[in-house]
């Protein structure tokens, strides 16, 4: 991987030495209700246009009757949640969930390192299984995927710090340790709804991903 410039395609120079300079992920996800949001846009490309151009897509997609006002709405979210999609150095690849043109997107993010440490002690970090802040302690469970294998998923629930309303977030976490990578995939939303319609599709998408070895 090679590093972009700008304000959203730079990562963080302690980030990018974290970042596994082995391993990559590839999915093959379900296209009809995932939006991939490149860090480093096509040649052409602004977030406008890229917001634009999956807002008219996801719509004619559904095949429901929509307004201008509709297109622009859409738009105006999926702009609005690129911004902060890699604001920290914890995401290289995202997506936003859009079953229906209708809902709020949903981020989903991933993090691609370098393995650093003991697999069950890494993993148990990656899906924050041991966070102090959580609510009530996190739920722990084994997910194992076939081209991915054993890995940990967590849900936990936290209190946003600025109003103290309940989000939750979900966590997976893999190793290969064929190529020295750990993979940590994670979304949150203060609509714990939301999230948990989205589970299934998440776990799809999970069990569409593989590790990739990165030319040397």
């Amino acid at each position: 991987m090679k590093r972009g410039r700008g304000r959203n395609a730079a990562l963080a120079e302690e980030a990018w030495r974290l970042l596994s300079q082995r391993g990559w992920v590839e999915v093959d996800c379900n296209r009809s209700i995932w939006i991939p949001c490149p860090m480093i846009l096509p040649k052409g490309w602004t977030k406008a246009t890229w917001a634009a151009t999956f807002a008219e897509w996801s719509w004619s997609a559904s095949g429901e009757p929509h307004s201008q006002a509709d297109l622009y709405r859409l738009a105006q979210q999926l702009s609005f949640l690129y911004d902060g999609m890699f604001e920290d150095s914890s995401c290289m690849l995202a997506w936003l969930h859009l079953s229906s043109p209708r809902l709020l997107p949903l981020p989903l993010r991933a993090g691609i390192w370098a393995t650093r440490g003991e697999r069950t002690e890494r993993l148990r970090a990656l899906t924050n299984a041991d966070d102090p802040a959580a609510v009530e302690p996190p739920v722990v469970t084994e997910f194992w995927t076939e081209h991915l294998g054993s890995g940990l998923k967590t849900i936990r629930h936290l209190r946003i710090p600025d109003d103290q309303a309940l989000a939750v977030a979900v966590n997976y976490a893999w190793r290969s340790e064929e190529l020295e990578t750990d993979l940590r995939l994670f979304a949150s939303c203060d609509d714990l709804g939301r999230l948990q319609r989205a589970i299934p599709d998440i776990e799809d998408f999970a069990r569409a991903a593989r590790f990739v070895g990165l030319p040397s």
